[in-house]
């Protein structure tokens, strides 16, 4: 029979509250920790343009440039693109459920598109594609957009803290390791995968943009509706590598079906022609400079990022992926130099 002692049992219950304090208030800080996790990849991204503008002049001023110029953009392409994301959401609700509705009627394809049941697929989607891109249901989406000022405003200060602070805090992080071989390894790993991390992230980003500005003027020439709400998505998923703008292209490709058969065809093709190029040409060269990413654990984290907090949790989570890859890459042995001498020996063994 087994028997507890009583400092046992209190401590198992103590453990047991302490796990679920931590739960609980995990849950409660949940907005809070998101912003300060956006402010800190913000300033990640931002840090070696501080840096390199600070050889030029003190790094006050240039942390207030890209802090400020950033602010700048961000303001301006959000005032300027929300609006039209929404007039062009509008456009694409009432558009491409009407041209499914005629299709069906057509002679040619109104019998394969009423046992698809076409209308209904094409209303849901349009219907869904701005909460996919805002992430959460309507009632969390108007939660945040009461919030979305103070959001932005509280970020924008983590950021710049982090980016005047952010060295300080690292080194102090450091200082607390105190064997002088591990801490230097730790350095050394973390000196070596950020930048690998950083570069992956900016050609990506770089990549994305082409892949938005592509489905842009794909769906304007065929007349597809939502072009820049359908640019957006594919940049987004263009980020996932290998498989991103293929994922991304269904949703172009069932809205062309709206116009024609013919063309949502001509459309999966050009899409398909565009992913081979990006994986054989462009991805391959990011690979080179940085580190290579699959498809599979980019494309679970865009997916679970994107259903919870949209476009913004889709980047978060890849940029963590990308740079937890880097890091695990770093700490992985190059040679059987770098291998324990027991090691050595168990690979040497016949």
């Amino acid at each position: 029979m087994v028997r507890f002692s009583a400092p046992s049992l209190v401590r198992a219950v103590g453990v047991v509250g302490l796990g679920l304090f931590g739960v609980l208030a995990f849950l409660a800080a949940k907005r809070p920790l998101g912003w300060l996790l956006v402010a800190v990849l913000l300033a990640a991204l931002l840090f070696p343009v501080v840096d390199r503008l600070a050889r030029h002049v003190p790094r006050g001023l240039a942390i207030a440039i890209v802090a400020l110029g950033g602010l700048a953009l961000v303001a301006g392409i959000t005032y300027r693109g929300i609006d039209e994301v929404r007039r062009q959401a509008d456009r694409v609700e009432r558009a491409a459920p009407a041209a499914a509705r005629d299709l069906q009627r057509s002679e040619r394809f109104g019998e394969f598109a009423r046992q698809a049941q076409l209308e209904d697929k094409v209303e849901t989607f349009v219907q869904e594609l701005p909460d996919r891109l805002r992430g959460g249901d309507p009632v969390d989406a108007l939660r945040a957009a009461a919030s979305r000022g103070a959001a932005f405003l509280v970020t924008f200060v983590l950021m710049v803290f982090v980016l005047i602070s952010g060295p300080r805090f690292l080194a102090s992080g450091l200082a607390q390791i105190r064997d002088p071989h591990r801490r230097a390894g730790v350095e050394r790993v973390l000196g070596a995968a950020f930048p690998r991390a950083w570069r992956y992230v900016a050609l990506s980003l770089a990549k994305a943009s082409v892949a938005g500005v592509f489905t842009w003027a794909l769906c304007v020439v065929v007349d597809v509706p939502g072009a820049v709400l359908l640019g957006l998505w594919v940049a987004a998923w263009s980020l996932v590598p290998a498989v991103g703008v293929l994922v991304g292209s269904l949703a172009v490709v069932l809205l062309s079906i709206t116009v024609s058969l013919e063309v949502a065809g001509a459309v999966l093709v050009v899409f398909l022609a565009y992913q081979v190029a990006e994986v054989f040409v462009v991805q391959r060269r990011i690979e080179r400079r940085s580190i290579h990413v699959g498809p599979f654990v980019s494309l679970v984290v865009a997916a679970l990022g994107l259903e919870l907090y949209g476009i913004g949790g889709l980047f978060g989570g890849l940029v963590l992926v990308v740079f937890a890859l880097c890091v695990l890459d770093e700490l992985a042995p190059r040679d059987d130099s770098d291998l324990s001498d027991a090691m050595q020996e168990a690979f040497d063994a016949p």
